[in-house]
């Protein structure tokens, strides 16, 4: 399988990758087929609506053509899609080898057709604006009743159906420690 590329390596273009023709032969490399039986594979490009093997402009491919028959050493191709561009570079139609036609039309017919990115929107997590999630509920302080070394900190109880990222994190304990006789005497955690 070869694959031949047509450059264009002048400011402002370099384009160095658009396929200009792909084909291939059941025999030796470096002998090129002199019969149809030898060929497997045989398609050319043609870029930009210019010549075939013309450096291309853009890189677009306007016609894909496959080979149809071998005629005296000659190939003879046929045309198996066109296709046609926009001002932006957007396909606009495609014509297949039946010569059935499909048209693509785009919102705006003209200028940026990516979208402009939204404001994330957040499901139930702190806003910028507030440090408590929407919906939830303060806990009440516990104070320590035998002298827990473990300060208490207030925390957040997030609402039930709630998938902001810290959910899950609020929700849980801390581990005890492995020795919870000096660190938390157990009548203050039943």
């Amino acid at each position: 399988m070869v694959t031949e590329y047509a450059r264009n390596i002048t400011n402002p273009a370099w384009l160095l990758s658009p396929v200009k023709r792909v084909h291939g032969w059941a025999d030796d490399c470096a002998t090129p087929p002199t019969a149809a039986n030898q060929v497997t594979t045989d398609t050319k490009f043609t870029l930009d609506n210019l010549a075939y093997g013309a450096a291309p402009t853009k890189g677009a491919i306007t016609k894909v053509e496959t080979i149809k028959d071998w005629n005296g050493g000659t190939r003879l191709y046929q045309t198996t899609a066109t296709t046609v561009y926009d001002a932006q570079g957007r396909v606009k139609s495609v014509t297949d080898i039946a010569g059935e036609t499909t048209t693509t039309d785009y919102t705006p017919a003209a200028g940026d057709p990516s979208p402009k990115p939204s404001p994330p929107t957040r499901c139930c997590g702190p806003t910028p604006s507030s440090s408590t999630p929407p919906g939830a509920r303060r806990r009440k302080p516990r104070t320590p009743t035998c002298g827990s070394p473990r300060p208490r900190m207030t925390r957040w109880a997030a609402p039930p159906a709630c998938g902001y990222p810290g959910a899950a994190r609020l929700r849980s304990r801390t581990p005890r420690p492995a020795d919870t006789r000096t660190a938390f005497p157990r009548r203050c955690h039943r």
